[in-house]
């Protein structure tokens, strides 16, 4: 072989390599998820936490204002007047803990940062088993004082056709993450609300169980 062929070689083989490594770069630093999609969803959840927490300066989507905010008129949330492509599918609010939060319509990295998200089940305040996760975090956002609600507490849940129902907690436990049994959607035709997080332990969920009475 010629050194002119040789070194046509070593310049196409090199050549490659470069294309290769900027194709890595560019797979690598490309998002993972729709960043407009994301933004469009944040901006959404924040819209309404905000309308709600008039008198609360966080920017996290927790309401500590909770029971004068949601006697206030104005600031009743009518999810009927979303937009029609909105991802926020209900309202979810813990009167005991202070806790309102809007539940998007699937479960991603991405949202889940957000707010709590819809995990499995069909429509919101509809038969079967709605599951609904949401971080526990360590500043007090999203389900991080879930496990202060006991058997017998309720909770409420707001749909876009402007149902407003209540469920009273039937089950509460701490299983293995590997346990999914408390999404089953064997319910008899019952509407059924499972809320889902971690403990401090990672490997650790504790599930809340509602049904509705109303």
């Amino acid at each position: 072989m010629k050194n002119r062929e040789k070194v046509l070689i070593i310049i196409l083989l090199l050549i490659i390599i470069v294309c290769l490594i900027i194709l890595l770069i560019k797979i690598n630093s490309t998002p993972k998820y729709d960043v407009e999609l994301y933004s469009k969803v944040y901006k959404e959840v924040n819209e309404i936490v905000e309308k709600i927490n008039t008198n609360n300066n966080e920017i996290y989507m927790v309401n500590k204002n909770y029971e004068s905010s949601n006697n206030n008129n104005d600031d009743k949330i009518d999810l009927e007047n979303i937009s029609k492509t909105s991802n926020i599918i209900g309202l979810l609010s813990i009167e005991k803990i202070g806790m309102f939060y809007p539940i998007l319509n699937e479960t991603t990295e991405e949202y889940l940062k957000i707010s709590p998200t819809k995990y499995k089940g069909g429509e919101v305040n509809e038969p079967g088993n709605l599951c609904i996760v949401g971080h526990n975090y360590r500043d007090g956002t999203q389900f991080s004082r879930l496990s202060e609600m006991e058997i017998g507490d309720n909770f409420e849940i707001s749909d876009r056709k402007g149902n407003n129902k209540k469920y009273v907690i039937t089950k509460k436990y701490n299983t293995e993450a590997t346990d999914t049994s408390c999404t089953n959607q064997d319910d008899n035709n019952r509407i059924i609300a499972t809320l889902i997080t971690c403990t401090n332990n990672k490997n650790i969920r504790l599930v809340i169980q509602g049904e509705s009475i109303a």
